[in-house]
């Protein structure tokens, strides 16, 4: 629904708007997320045997009540022309209610399976939406546009049915060397915990610090949080992040010059994290390094400092990284025949061009691997949006060069 003001007899003098629209809109939509044809059934999956292949397990427990998850959204809006609509201008702020969330959500594995797919809780997200549309240059041979967005998010568990927390469940990594994901009413979805860390132990308490040149001391100094002298699980695990950003961004620009035409993309990416494992073994952070007398009583503490400090594996905060990005995602030069020559050949249009992907990737400056993109969802135990945000070896960002020509008869 939308109402142009800039119509009405009372807006007076409108010279200065080309567009001044207020719109509104609302609607439902149900999803079946990550639901297969069978999940609401307790289907058996196959186990070998000592007679060959057997049923004897069940992959799922039985529930009739599994249904969609219902997602209502909610958006005001505003949009804003200036000079014939050359310039436009749009404002959004919307909500959107998930109700009946589907999760996979671990229990007991005494039924035979660790976890069960259910409908439990929803979640609130609301945020602001801004996009800008430029004609800034509008002649015979040369036009030149520009289109650039923004969006914010934020997210909140309202209800979670007779819980106030899902079961904790920490996920990523072999030996469970992963954050401990919380989802719990008030908080954000798959927010990640752990111990905070301020630094990591200094190389002048190595033993031997030629064993692993700039590989540093693998032990860091984590953070009692409650100050009563001591680390523990319930009074020293904060939250670390999550892999919400604050916000994403994006910026697009094409030009044509008689012949002659050339765009590019921008996209990114500000303010999620993610726990990224790989430097735990490239880095072969795995304790044993420190001299004996820097902690000669094997308390847990560092003898010269008094603060406390954990392996690598254990200090969560070090493997909490910055996922920001930014991309060129596209760059495209191109050039069409005229007109009068391709007629010739007997072809209705040609063009060749040259476009090229991701040629400039900027990372965040604590952000030790290949691609903050890359979050893993494939290892047993992953339970959807509810543990997202854990990173282990992802594959590097493509870049690509292509030249092409398109012919049209």
């Amino acid at each position: 629904m939308g109402w142009n003001i800039h119509n009405e007899s009372f807006f007076g003098d409108a010279d200065a708007f080309s567009l001044f629209k207020l719109r509104f809109s609302t609607g439902s939509l149900g999803t079946a997320s990550f639901l297969g044809s069978y999940n609401s059934l307790s289907i058996l999956g196959t186990s070998p045997t000592a007679f060959g292949t057997g049923f004897l397990i069940p992959e799922d427990i039985a529930n009739p009540d599994l249904t969609w998850q219902t997602n209502k959204e909610t958006n005001y809006g505003v949009d804003l022309g200036f000079v014939n609509n050359r310039l436009r201008f749009s404002v959004d702020y919307y909500t959107s209610d998930v109700k009946d969330m589907l999760i996979n959500q671990s229990v007991s594995e005494v039924l035979g399976t660790p976890a069960i797919k259910l409908n439990r809780g929803n979640v609130t997200s609301s945020g602001l939406e801004f996009e800008l549309n430029a004609k800034i240059v509008t002649s015979q041979n040369f036009s030149w546009d520009v289109n650039a967005n923004l969006s914010t998010v934020e997210s909140e568990i309202t209800n979670l049915g007779e819980l106030t927390e899902l079961p904790r469940q920490i996920y990523g990594g072999p030996s469970g060397r992963g954050p401990e994901f919380r989802n719990y009413v008030g908080g954000e979805i798959g927010e990640m915990w752990g111990y905070e860390v301020t630094g990591e132990v200094e190389t002048i308490h190595m033993s031997d610090p030629t064993r692993g040149i700039g590989f540093g001391s693998s032990e860091w100094y984590v953070v009692d949080q409650n100050g009563d002298g001591e680390i523990t699980y319930e009074g020293d695990y904060v939250k670390l992040g999550s892999a919400t950003p604050d916000f994403y961004w994006g910026l697009s620009s094409s030009m044509n010059f008689k012949d002659f035409d050339f765009s590019f993309q921008l996209q990114g990416s500000q303010g999620a994290e993610l726990y990224n494992i790989d430097p735990i073994y490239w880095k072969s952070q795995f304790g044993g390094r420190l001299k004996s007398s820097f902690d000669a009583n094997n308390d847990g503490i560092a003898d010269a400092s008094g603060k406390f400090y954990q392996e690598t594996r254990n200090a969560h905060g070090s493997g909490i990284q910055d996922a920001s990005y930014a991309a060129l995602r596209n760059l495209t030069l191109g050039y069409t025949l005229n007109s009068d020559l391709t007629e010739k050949i007997g072809l209705s249009s040609m063009r060749i061009y040259l476009a090229a992907t991701n040629l400039l990737y900027i990372m965040a400056d604590d952000y030790t691997s290949y691609n903050p993109e890359g979050v893993e969802i494939e290892n047993d135990g992953y339970a959807g949006p509810t543990t997202y945000g854990y990173q282990e070896g992802a594959s590097p960002i493509v870049r690509s060069f292509t030249l092409g020509v398109n012919v049209n008869f």
